[in-house]
């Protein structure tokens, strides 16, 4: 009986693992990232700069990229069914992290958004997307496309796909 119950364990979890591997099949294909020549990351073809200040992207498409990050981020957790450290608001080109003290920090760029909130959003949200490449047993860059930039925001999320 005891055998039998355990072969029945497996063979769910093992279904299980499959289902989640294939939603995130899914969750790549609708949004993809990809890695252009020179480390240029893209996600849905929005092209995030590692420096979130640099003048190579516009506040509006940074934001879209960061919006799509979040969402992705988001479903990456519930698919896995690993709870996310700081809660991301799913809001588009409008998200934002929200902290353990229940402080908002916003993950887009406009005039009235203090430098410094920003940038603690963008640090929260690579802690989540670094929890979930932990849980997920995913330690170091292993693909070589990924060697010049592994900090990349988009660089650790393409791990969680490959």
């Amino acid at each position: 009986e005891t055998e039998r119950t355990l072969q029945l364990c497996q063979s769910a979890q093992f279904m299980l693992d499959a289902r989640r591997k294939k939603m995130l099949q899914e969750l790549f294909r609708i949004y993809p990232i990809q890695i252009l020549p020179d480390s240029v990351y893209t996600i849905r073809g929005i092209h995030l700069p590692h420096d979130m200040h640099s003048l190579t992207g516009s506040d509006e498409i940074i934001s879209a990229g960061l919006g799509f990050v979040c969402h992705v981020v988001s479903l990456c957790s519930k698919y896995l069914s690993i709870p996310l450290r700081y809660r991301v608001i799913c809001n588009s080109s409008r998200s934002a992290v929200r902290d353990d003290d229940f402080d908002v920090f916003p993950l887009f760029k406009e005039r009235v958004v203090e430098k410094e909130q920003f940038d603690r959003a963008v640090v929260l949200l690579h802690r989540n997307i670094e929890l979930l490449l932990r849980m997920s047993g995913i330690t170091t860059p292993t693909l070589p496309l990924l060697k010049s930039k592994p900090n990349h925001i988009l660089a650790k999320l393409y791990l969680l796909f490959h």
